[in-house]
């Protein structure tokens, strides 16, 4: 992953050793560029995905739990779980719910490193 290699907070050896010369030149001008067209085709491709109804089933257990957890009765007996962990690998699950809740109307899209 160019990222990856770039990143000061990922554990790899020699960073910016291994990529060429062009991405990093003027202030890393072509790495910027190439990374906002990605941030936003990324974006769209899950809009799409959205659109398609492909999230649907992720997206509503999400909607189910938020509003399980602010009725705090948990309605039916049911009780609110305490704590959710959804857990992924760059686009998922943050941008597929960034995408179907418009969390993030301007760039960038991509979810924030954590």
């Amino acid at each position: 992953c160019l990222m990856s290699r770039m990143c000061p907070n990922v554990p790899f050896s020699t960073h910016n050793a291994s990529i060429p010369e062009v991405f990093l030149a003027d202030d890393s001008a072509l790495a910027k560029h190439v990374w906002e067209v990605i941030d936003k085709v990324q974006l769209q491709y899950f809009k799409a995905m959205v659109d398609a109804g492909a999230t649907s089933a992720f997206v509503g257990n999400i909607l189910s739990a938020a509003e399980l957890a602010l009725a705090k009765s948990g309605g039916g007996g049911v009780e609110p779980k305490k704590f959710l962990l959804y857990s992924g690998h760059d686009t998922g699950p943050m941008l597929p719910l960034y995408a179907a809740f418009n969390l993030r109307p301007e760039a960038p899209y991509w979810p924030s490193f954590a």
